[in-house]
């Protein structure tokens, strides 16, 4: 993990900044730019350390390959009209229950997944829906390069939670990444 969230989070960050940026125009001031250098190193630094063994490279390829999913879903929730309200994310959601569903029926998890999780699956759902909605609001509020920076500081969140409700120590690293969290949150705040 160590590895693949940092890797995650870098490259869902980088993704829409290269496509805020280059394809869409937008043009960061010094102050933006500050900050989302900033918010990057944030992000490596939220997980850094924590592996202890050289990552596989299939699980650096997953962790690129998961950045990537979440950068094109940011990509393609931002180009979406903003007249469309939430249809954009509902047919999102139904598009990944259809294919899981269906993933989970093949493999014949799906009955024991709900018997025994379900309380936990609809608390994810909701939890990723609402966090959806308030970046859909934010893109078409705001730059996307600068949304999915800002969204994409989710490590520190963790590392944060981590510390609260399991009592884990913070590493220096760690401690290093909130501060600078809070540094480019600060910096990112007024575009």
């Amino acid at each position: 993990m160590g590895v693949v969230a940092p890797l995650s989070a870098l490259t869902s960050a980088g993704l829409p900044l290269l496509v805020g940026v280059v394809v869409r125009g937008e043009r960061p001031g010094s102050t933006t730019l500050g900050g989302v250098g900033v918010a990057l190193l944030a992000i490596a630094l939220a997980t850094a350390g924590t592996c202890r063994d050289r990552a596989a490279i299939s699980g650096l390829l997953l962790g690129i390959g998961s950045g990537a999913g979440f950068g094109l879903f940011f990509v393609a929730l931002h180009a979406t009209p903003s007249d469309s309200g939430l249809w954009s994310l509902l047919a999102a959601k139904i598009a990944s229950v259809a294919v899981f569903g269906s993933l989970a029926l093949a493999r014949g998890t799906l009955g024991s997944a709900l018997r025994t999780h379900s309380g936990l699956i609809a608390l994810s759902g909701a939890l990723d829906m609402v966090s959806n909605i308030l970046f859909l609001l934010a893109a078409r509020e705001g730059a996307l390069s600068i949304s999915a920076v800002l969204v994409s500081l989710y490590p520190v969140v963790v590392v944060v939670l981590a510390r609260f409700v399991l009592r884990e120590q913070l590493t220096a690293l760690q401690a290093a990444s909130v501060a600078l969290a809070l540094t480019a949150s600060a910096l990112l705040s007024g575009n």
